[in-house]
Formats: C-alpha cells, sequence, structure tokens
C-alpha cells in the first residue's frame, strides 16, 4: 500500500488515509474530508495524525499522535509544515488531492506570508 514517508529522529513515519477511515472521519465529524481539510485547529492536526497513522498500526490513538506531533515541533517544524509538509503530503498519497494542487496550495500559502511580511515592515517603519 502507498504511503508518504518521512525521517524525524532516525525513526521513519509512514502516513495513509485509507478510504475506511475517511468514511469514519466524515462520519464521526458530519463533515467532508475536503472541509476537514480547511480545519487547522490542533485538534484537526492531531485527529489526522491518528487516523494517518492507523493503516499501520490500527489502535494508533489520540495521545500517540499528540506525542507525534510534539516530536515534530521538538525538530522545529512549525504547525504550519506539519499541515502542509506532513498531513497534507499524506493526502496526496492517499488520493484526496493532486500534488500539483498541493504545490498550488503552498505557492499560495507562501505568497500570503511574503505579503504579510511586507505589511509588518511597513508598519514597523
Amino acid at each position: 500500500m502507498k504511503c508518504y514517508e518521512i525521517e524525524l529522529n532516525g525513526e521513519t513515519i509512514r502516513l495513509r488515509l485509507r478510504s475506511v477511515d475517511i468514511c469514519e472521519l466524515e462520519e464521526k465529524n458530519k463533515k467532508s474530508i475536503i472541509e476537514l481539510m480547511k480545519d487547522v485547529s490542533q485538534t484537526t492536526i492531531i485527529m489526522f495524525l491518528m487516523y494517518m497513522r492507523r493503516f499501520e498500526i490500527p489502535n494508533y490513538s489520540k495521545k500517540d499522535a499528540s506525542e507525534l506531533y510534539d516530536k515534530f515541533i521538538d525538530n522545529d517544524y512549525t504547525m504550519q509544515d506539519v499541515i502542509f509538509n506532513v498531513i497534507y503530503e499524506g493526502l496526496v498519497v492517499s488520493g484526496v488531492m493532486t500534488k500539483g494542487e498541493l504545490t498550488s496550495l503552498k505557492e499560495a500559502m507562501g505568497l500570503t506570508q511574503k505579503k504579510i511580511k511586507e505589511k509588518l515592515e511597513e508598519i514597523s517603519q
């Protein structure tokens, strides 16, 4: 089964969201997977990590996912890094979005951040 692999502290983390997990996420949250992707809350990030690890570790818990998230943060990832470079990459191999769509999202986010930085610089002068 295809999965997204990322190295963290010498450990290979494998992520994939199976169709059964997508259905469960949608049913529990009463939202489509696309709507859930738009929710960038801490709770949703942990939930995605939990379900994306379950293809390999069936009983992967919310606590396990929280600890995984903290490992990313301890290794200089930001919340945005986890969303775009971990979760969304996993969603690409899971067939939820294309690599091109993810690239467009990353480019749009970069432009937004650049504008915010420019605005902050204007204000501070």
